[in-house]
């Protein structure tokens, strides 16, 4: 799992620490490390939708809000956010959604989407970006500048000292005098 996905393991933790009633959605695959890091009083809940636009798992997604009664949507991820506007837009869900952006290729492409500019950015309540670049991507895109905030990635570390350290240059074969 990347970033997004062991940020969002951390607020989903502490956010049950603080009393909160949280689900987890995972819209594709299952993920068993992420299952496993969350806290017991985390809802997890896996769609297994196949594309963007899978008809079954938006009616599914659609229903587990309106059973669950969650009061906000927090989406990691641009291709899951097309899928919860999807959602919401198709199901007349009044649900906020926040936005949290990881895009780790902002350096080498700030393009927007087709679909967010036409469609996507309506549905977006608030937009957190994890880098001060997706700001500046944020603006072009057309959220308004009262809905954008910049919040830098801060993962619990701790958790990962228990990890053997990773040999590099065995792993993949890099020769000692090459740059990794």
């Amino acid at each position: 799992i990347g970033g997004a996905e062991r940020m969002l393991v951390d607020i989903a933790n502490a956010s049950v620490a603080d009393g909160h009633q949280v689900g987890v959605c995972i819209t594709r695959a299952s993920c068993d490390d992420l299952a496993s890091e969350l806290n017991s009083a985390v809802d997890l809940h896996v769609l297994k939708r196949i594309r963007r636009f899978d008809w079954g798992s938006l009616r599914d997604f659609s229903n587990l809000i309106q059973k669950c009664q969650y009061q906000v949507i927090h989406v990691h991820g641009r291709s899951s956010l097309s899928f919860c506007a999807s959602a919401k837009m198709l199901y007349h869900n009044e649900i906020p959604i926040v936005f949290h952006d990881h895009y780790g290729r902002i350096e080498t492409d700030e393009g927007v989407p087709h679909w967010f500019r036409l469609w996507g950015r309506h549905y977006v309540t608030k937009y957190i970006g994890v880098y001060e670049k997706l700001r500046g991507w944020a603006l072009t895109a057309g959220i308004r500048p009262e809905d954008i905030a910049v919040i830098g990635n801060g993962i619990n570390l701790e958790r990962f000292a228990v990890s053997p350290a990773a040999n590099l240059r065995q792993e993949f074969g890099i020769e000692a005098s090459a740059l990794v």
